[in-house]
């Protein structure tokens, strides 16, 4: 079964989360090293985030991948707050390191 289809059918309370975020479908092929604008951005990012750790928690909860939102989320519990706290101060760093921001069209 196609993953998006197997992803609609387990979750059918968020089929109005955009799987490829908001954007065009050449976004990867055009964002370069650019960073995202978190204002623009983070809301789908954050609901892919948390839907896709609750897809492994259900389906493999022993996966190495939950390790890596442990040290912000330690029961696995997301908050939209404590986790844009955790993005913006890196996107900052990037941007200081010479990184630009995409330009929004």
């Amino acid at each position: 079964m196609e993953w998006k289809a197997h992803y609609q059918r387990l979750f059918p309370e968020v089929q109005s989360i955009s799987i490829e975020g908001s954007t065009d479908p050449n976004f990867n092929s055009i964002k370069s090293d650019k960073l995202p604008n978190l204002d623009s951005y983070f809301d789908n990012f954050f609901e892919v985030q948390k839907e896709g750790v609750k897809i492994v928690k259900q389906l493999n909860p022993k996966n190495k991948f939950l390790e890596d939102y442990l040290s912000i989320f330690p029961t696995l519990d997301f908050s939209k707050d404590k986790y844009r706290e955790t993005i913006e101060p890196m996107l900052m760093i990037a941007s200081n390191n010479g990184f630009r921001y995409m330009e929004e069209e």
